[in-house]
């Protein structure tokens, strides 16, 4: 359970208007940039307006590929969820079997004259993906990436077609993120990677734990704090382990093994991971992966100081393509301006979208 105190104690603005910078990058150098505007309760347009009637209003579509923008008004129950768990709240969305699995590259890029860098690239079958909004009372803004076919909808039609309650939902499944303070979260499958329940804490999902990091912690520590108060449940999932950073320049790996929760600190200015347990794991273990020998390699050589474009760079050069998917999106979150910048469906020399907090 999270205390009451660290939920209730934090401000809110109540009025926000959101503007999101496309920058699309054009293969001949020129670029091109605009902005939408979301309206906000405050504003003149959507003064009488619902939150669910705001939600709908939210949804843009920013790319072919496709990729959709949200923004969720209104309270997603995610207080009253974290007092049951998740078998007595909220309705799972389906979830992916062990067998599809996330073959997903994460790093840590932490000096660059506090310029802290978090790049991410999301890999796994092709299909609508979804970067949504959140700013829920008592919690922290964030932004978080979501596959659609692993909220539950079959078809781009049927999100499209689907409630403000379904839209709701989208909040619990976030594959990574960044809140408003810098503090960053991604998943990737561990084989191996196992937790068995403890009957004495409350149990969330293998993706809401980072619902909770997003909307309640600002940094490494308090990630590590708020989720030893809970038990992690991989059931219907794969078994998944997780690399968090903040805008001071810290970085954790947390992964679950024997019924308990490894963390594995950062000793440089980089961290990364991908698709194997690190916890207890020597040389020949991380030689076999050759996405983590190359990031890691580049990531030594650089000593951590990457620009946002060379941890894009570094993003593609470990990107994978197969018949039916890939990387799906690419991510660089920069901890300490906020600014977000995602490549969708390994289109880096076209294109890139930004976003940054109201």
């Amino acid at each position: 359970m999270v205390e009451k105190a660290t939920i209730q104690d934090k401000k809110r603005k109540s009025s926000r208007r959101i503007t999101l910078g496309i920058i699309l990058l054009c293969i001949i150098g020129v670029a091109t940039t605009w902005s939408i505007k979301i309206w906000n309760q405050n504003s003149e347009k959507c003064i009488d307006c619902s939150n669910s009637e705001l939600t709908l209003q939210s949804l843009v579509k920013l790319d072919t590929d496709p990729f959709y923008y949200i923004e969720l008004w209104g309270d997603y129950g995610f207080e009253q969820y974290l007092q049951a768990g998740i078998n007595e709240w909220v309705a799972e969305p389906e979830r992916l079997t062990s067998q599809n699995s996330w073959a997903c590259s994460i790093f840590a890029s932490l000096n660059n004259n506090n310029d802290f860098l978090y790049g991410r690239n999301f890999d796994w079958k092709d299909g609508p993906k979804l970067l949504v909004f959140t700013n829920a009372t008592n919690a922290y803004a964030s932004y978080s990436m979501v596959d659609l076919g692993i909220l539950g909808f079959s078809s781009e039609k049927n999100f499209l077609d689907a409630s403000y309650d379904e839209y709701l939902q989208a909040a619990y499944c976030p594959l990574d993120g960044m809140n408003e303070y810098g503090l960053s979260i991604g998943c990737m499958t561990a084989s191996g990677s196992e937790n068995i329940l403890n009957l004495n804490k409350i149990k969330l999902g293998s993706l809401e734990v980072m619902r909770l990091a997003l909307d309640y912690a600002t940094s490494v520590d308090e990630t590590i704090l708020l989720w030893r108060n809970y038990s992690v449940d991989f059931v219907g999932g794969p078994p998944l382990h997780y690399l968090i950073a903040d805008a001071s320049g810290n970085s954790a790996i947390i992964e679950f093994t024997d019924g308990e929760m490894q963390v594995i600190l950062t000793e440089n200015p980089w961290q990364t991971s991908t698709n194997f347990l690190l916890y207890e794991s020597d040389t020949t273990d991380k030689a076999k992966c050759w996405r983590y020998s190359l990031v890691e390699s580049v990531l030594k050589e650089k000593n951590g100081e990457l620009s946002t474009q060379e941890a894009m760079d570094l993003l593609e050069d470990v990107a994978q393509d197969w018949s039916t998917g890939g990387t799906q999106w690419s991510n660089i979150f920069n901890m300490n301006t906020k600014e977000i910048s995602i490549v969708i469906g390994m289109d880096y020399s076209k294109k890139w979208h930004t976003f940054t907090f109201p």
